[in-house]
């Protein structure tokens, strides 16, 4: 959601993060991966652990 309320990523995914470097974090099945803000899959979920992108780089594990 929005800071207005609004939708605008469908509920395709167990939680979603906020946005960080245009990417967000999204929890399937208790794995993490990222998409971008047109809700497409950037990096697979398939991580135990994942953080923020800054400057183009994570921690992932």
């Amino acid at each position: 959601m929005d800071k207005y309320g609004n939708i605008v990523i469908q509920p395709n995914f167990d939680k979603i993060k906020r946005f960080s470097d245009d990417l967000a974090i999204i929890l399937v099945n208790d794995k993490y991966g990222y998409i971008d803000k047109k809700e497409k899959i950037l990096i697979e979920a398939k991580f135990d652990d994942a953080r923020n992108f800054s400057d183009g780089l994570a921690v992932i594990s």
